[in-house]
Order: C-alpha cells, then structure tokens, then sequence
C-alpha cells in the first residue's frame, strides 16, 4: 500500500506502508478502537498463515505478530467488541478443510493466547462466510453463511456469559457475506 501526501494540485509524493508478515487469502479484517486493524487467517499455509494473526497499528505504520489462532481458519469473520476484544467467528478449518462452529477471542489489553469457544452444533451450526457485528454491550450478532447451502439465520452471542441463542429476530433471505 502506498500513502499519497498532496505536494500541490498536480504531484504527488508517494510513500510505502509496511506490508503485513504472512501470505493470506481467506482471511479476515477487523479494526479495534481507531488505532488498530486485526487480520487473523488464511487459506495459505505458507509460514503457518492460517494460525497467524498480526496487528496493524494505524499511529506507527507498523505490522506486528499477536498470538496465534488455536484452530487455523479462513472464509471466517471476526469482529471487535468494546475496543478491547476481538473474537473469530466459524469459517472452515484448515487441519480438516470442513466447516467449523467454533469461536475464538483475543483480549488486546492482557495480549494472551487466544480463548477457544465450542458449542454443539446442534445449538449453533458450523458455516462460513457470516456477518457479525456488536450489537450492543453485551452482544455480538452473527448472521447468515453458507454450509452446503446459503443460511438464513441470526444467533445472538453474549461473550461476557460465552452463550449463544437464536437471535429474537430471524432474516427472511439466505445471507452470504463472504
């Protein structure tokens, strides 16, 4: 990526940004407060990309490592949450290349491993390609997929109490972010 700084109305001075760790496709992005960008995954496995995560700080123009994903992972989604979480949501799994249900979450303030959330299936179906977004301050909404099929749902995650239910209302349409 480059940075355009406006010399005057017909130059342009280009500068290079630094340029992420790992090679990635698949993968997901995701920012965090105003300062930071968070990309987890990859379909690539070059350098073990699909556990990587790196951070971008937007002040320093500076790439670097966080703790790896406990299950590598691309096609997935990932959102903030109060400017302090990040959590990983579903995608497929790379060690067994099938779609995954799991959720993970990093807290960028105690900057430690990676949280692995598992539910049933049965309560929560695997997919990849969600849409996720927080709610409010204590949910985080995932939408929709695709598992053999393009999903019209919605699940309600609650990540103080690490539960999920089906979200009070349901999409009329399949939804496939992805």
């Amino acid at each position: 990526m480059f940075k355009c700084t406006e010399i005057d109305t017909r130059t342009f001075e280009m500068t290079p940004r630094d340029k992420m760790k790992y090679p990635r496709h698949g993968h997901s992005a995701c920012s965090l407060g105003n300062k930071f960008i968070v990309v987890t995954g990859s379909r690539k496995e070059t350098d073990n990309a699909h556990q990587k995560c790196e951070q971008y700080n937007v002040d320093l123009d500076l790439w670097f490592d966080i703790a790896n994903l406990n299950e590598g992972r691309h096609y997935h989604a990932s959102c903030s949450f109060k400017d302090r979480f990040v959590f990983v949501f579903c995608g497929i799994a790379n060690a067994s290349r099938k779609y995954c249900n799991s959720i993970e979450k990093y807290d960028n303030t105690t900057k430690k491993n990676w949280e692995l959330i598992n539910f049933p299936a049965e309560k929560f179906p695997a997919r990849q390609g969600a849409g996720v977004a927080q709610m409010n301050d204590t949910e985080i909404l995932i939408f929709g997929g695709f598992q053999g099929k393009y999903m019209k749902d919605a699940y309600s995650f609650n990540p103080i109490r690490k539960d999920i239910r089906l979200a009070d209302s349901q999409p009329n349409m399949e939804l496939f972010l992805f």
